[in-house]
């Protein structure tokens, strides 16, 4: 907790599945809970092998196994994610609560953005987002939200997307 993260360019051109970049904390910290939380992650790019595999640009994805595990009131930057099947993934096992995340551009990804819940709380987030397919392969999403609530969006489509697909 407490931390400012800075990375440059990520590319993974023969990942096939998994996720590029993770944030799911495995191990407890300092204080014993199982958090990433009131830290700054910056990333130039994350680019993946294409939308077609089952990779994942960027997972925030509280670990299950601890019940006060979350990831909360962080500030995310990435300034492009592409060539991955999901590009922006919230997945909630626990909590993702009030965190600020946004992506300038997110392109060629299957779901530019999607958030699922297997039993967890996506909960007073800020997400922007650009996104555009730039894949020309059909059945892409923009923003794919199955779950989560009183979170805030402002997402710009660049189109590319088949009619009723864009969110």
């Amino acid at each position: 907790m407490n931390c400012v993260i800075k990375i440059g360019n990520i590319t993974a051109p023969n990942l096939t599945s998994g996720s590029i970049v993770k944030i799911s904390p495995y191990t407890a910290g300092p204080d014993m809970a199982w958090s990433f939380v009131v830290s700054t992650l910056e990333i130039g790019s994350i680019r993946g092998s294409g939308s077609n595999n089952n990779i994942t640009g960027l997972h925030l994805l509280p670990n299950s196994s601890y019940s006060g595990a979350t990831l909360s009131l962080n500030k995310i930057f990435v300034r492009e994610i592409s060539n991955c099947q999901k590009g922006l993934y919230l997945e909630a096992s626990q909590n993702i609560v009030s965190n600020w995340i946004e992506c300038l551009t997110i392109s060629s990804c299957k779901y530019a953005v999607r958030l699922d819940s297997t039993g967890g709380t996506i909960r007073g987030n800020q997400i922007n987002a650009g996104f555009f397919d730039g894949s020309a392969i059909s059945n892409d999403y923009g923003a794919y939200l199955s779950a989560g609530n009183n979170n805030t969006f402002t997402l710009t489509s660049l189109g590319g997307y088949d009619p009723g697909k864009t969110l």
